[in-house]
């Protein structure tokens, strides 16, 4: 029995930890080739009065870059509100779906809302079912303890 560690089959990447404003922050973009899933992890603890925090998924064919170089929103909302239910948040992505195919890329966009919002928030991409094992992670994989 051969036996791997996870983060041989899974890619983590980076999205948004951010401070929560009246604004609109866009994550970091995710190269999503060569895996056919993802799930989106969401966490915000907003406060404030009347702060709601927003993430949404975005996909793209061309990473934003090129003609039309638009990004596109899938998926629902994931909502946390002052005074609401805070905690984290999971979103599944199908990414050979007929609603992300041919769309290379996702990213995460926070909005936060509220005359005096604040709190934290932070969201992640983590992919699944590679291609080709090991997955390269591109961030430093820890000792097995």
């Amino acid at each position: 029995m051969n036996i791997h560690s996870p983060s041989e089959h899974v890619k983590t990447a980076a999205g948004f930890l951010l401070a929560i404003t009246a604004a609109v922050t866009n994550g970091a973009s995710v190269d999503t080739q060569g895996f056919t899933r993802a799930k989106v992890v969401f966490d915000s603890q907003p406060s404030g009065a009347s702060t709601t925090s927003t993430c949404q998924v975005q996909t793209a064919p061309d990473n934003g870059s090129g003609a039309p170089g638009t990004w596109t929103s899938v998926g629902t909302n994931l909502v946390a509100t002052t005074g609401g239910t805070v905690g984290v948040q999971v979103e599944d992505i199908q990414l050979d779906g007929p609603t992300i195919l041919g769309n290379r890329w996702l990213r995460l966009v926070h909005t936060g809302v509220g005359a005096s919002a604040g709190g934290v928030a932070v969201g992640h991409i983590e992919l699944f079912n590679p291609f080709a094992y090991p997955v390269a992670q591109a961030n430093t994989v820890g000792a097995v303890i």
